[in-house]
């Protein structure tokens, strides 16, 4: 039988890798909503793309990669979560 730490511990974890998997979606639709906008720009044949959008994509993106290895560095340190 499992000491009730690690049940708290464990609950805690599954909460906190479904947090990060939501944020990771919200980060995946906002990049994919940069991108089209720029391809918008480019299908409008506009001269000044506007850079911000490549920005807050790159800026997401490296988010992305900080929660997907926080996901990781859980799911390596509490196996049972990842299941």
């Amino acid at each position: 039988m499992n000491p009730p730490n690690t049940t708290v511990d464990q609950h805690q974890t599954d909460e906190f890798l479904k947090l990060l998997a939501r944020i990771c979606r919200r980060i995946n639709h906002r990049v994919d909503m940069y991108y089209r906008a720029g391809v918008a720009f480019d299908g409008e044949a506009l001269i000044e793309r506007p850079w911000g959008f490549e920005q807050l994509a790159r800026l997401d993106e490296r988010d992305r990669m900080i929660v997907e290895e926080l996901t990781g560095q859980l799911q390596r340190r509490f196996p049972a979560a990842a299941e």
